[in-house]
């Protein structure tokens, strides 16, 4: 199991100068490896290494440590490389360091190398919690960047630990979880997590950002330069409480499980209407499930995703497609469900994993209580459920 612990730094003085010509170098020597690999079509990093090492160490005069963790960042870059353009890396790129070669930790104290020889830097701010297990011993420092903002002018130090992680619990009990846009979560048992006043928010903002462009003035654009990536950590910090809430649930039950649809290339998959479009293209639905499958791994709640054709419009008691969704309402006509449309998608994403867990001959301790109309899946489906909405941002 691996976590990052980002640390603000304070770097005083002529450190400060050669951390940054570092950075810059380390940048300049990153470019001009991916254009030899990118021309030479090399993807691994010994033929890499073989091809341009005495090369960098001679032009950019780098030391040999961070010359090989720029030849390893450079091929991890390449083979992550979706696009069909070549990356570029910016000016005050981040530096791979290794450790212990390449920097020392000894609580508040760091030292990084650099062009010319050590550089000192002091730990001024970390999550007290992880960094509380760091310092009783329960994580292992591995390889670590060092990045510098330059709109704060402040240098961090994203610290990579690890450890075993903690023993994964039998998934036996699942929670289907259906994801969405006007409520951003609905978990099988009755928990919904509404987004209205989210929305409310970002709309907000948006109509103050476009107010502000149609301006132009300097100080319009200040403003703007504040307000620039405002939403993308607001909504990060929901799906961060939410993804904590969404375990919460589940560790109350034994044996519990997250099902999550996997929505990849959903986008793609659906058209929307052209009011729909910014919510529908800034849905982070994928960070969320992120959240919740590592944080599910540190205490040992194992996370699942379902083929999600059809949940929505399969009635969760009968299996009947013959059904009617308007809006938030969901009616079957073979069995005359009445119930609500995300809790009904929701149950059938639980009830779909244990149809997948049958069909790979799970043992059948984990299955049976799931066969016949008594199994507690059954008597859950054939009602509404309770209604327990989490208003986030009221911390209820």
């Amino acid at each position: 199991m691996r976590r990052t612990l980002k640390c603000k730094l304070e770097v005083k003085g002529n450190d400060k100068k050669l951390l940054l010509n570092t950075l810059s170098i380390y940048s300049c020597a990153c470019n001009y490896l991916i254009k030899i690999a990118v021309d030479n079509k090399i993807y691994r990093r010994y033929d890499l290494h073989k091809k341009a090492y005495y090369d960098i160490r001679q032009k950019f005069n780098l030391p040999s440590q961070l010359t090989i963790t720029a030849i390893w960042k450079v091929i991890e870059t390449l083979k992550a490389n979706k696009r069909k353009s070549i990356p570029k890396f910016g000016q005050y790129g981040a530096v791979r360091l290794n450790y212990p070669r390449n920097f020392s930790f000894n609580y508040p104290n760091i030292s990084f190398t650099s062009l010319k020889g050590r550089v000192k830097a002091k730990v001024i701010g970390a999550y007290s919690d992880l960094l509380n297990q760091l310092l009783r011993g329960e994580w292992q420092i591995t390889e670590s960047h060092l990045c510098y903002d330059r709109v704060k002018d402040v240098f961090y130090f994203n610290l990579g630990l690890k450890k075993e992680a903690s023993q994964v619990q039998k998934g036996i009990n699942p929670i289907g979880v259906d994801l969405g846009i006007k409520r951003m979560a609905v978990t099988s048992n009755g928990r919904f997590f509404d987004n209205k006043n989210i929305l409310h928010i970002k709309y907000r903002y948006d109509h103050l950002k476009k107010h502000l462009q149609s301006k132009g003035s300097k100080s319009a654009k200040r403003h703007l330069k504040k307000l620039s990536g405002k939403i993308r950590r607001f909504q990060k910090d929901i799906n961060h409480q939410i993804s904590k809430y969404l375990l919460k649930v589940v560790k109350e039950i034994p044996n519990g499980i997250v099902v999550f649809e996997k929505l990849t290339y959903i986008r793609n998959a659906t058209k929307v209407k052209k009011r729909q479009r910014c919510d529908h293209s800034r849905w982070a639905f994928r960070e969320l499930q992120t959240f919740t499958a590592y944080k599910a791994e540190g205490i040992g709640i194992p996370v699942a995703f379902v083929n999600p054709r059809g949940t929505s419009h399969q009635c969760s008691k009968c299996g009947s497609m013959d059904t009617v969704r308007k809006g938030l309402q969901f009616s079957c006509h073979k069995c005359n469900l009445q119930l609500d449309a995300d809790l009904n998608a929701a149950r059938n994403i639980a009830s779909r994993y244990c149809l997948e867990a049958r069909a790979v001959c799970q043992p059948a301790n984990r299955i049976a209580r799931y066969n016949g109309q008594n199994s507690g899946l059954a008597q859950r489906t054939a009602t509404q459920g309770s209604y327990k909405p989490c208003n986030l941002l009221r911390g209820s």
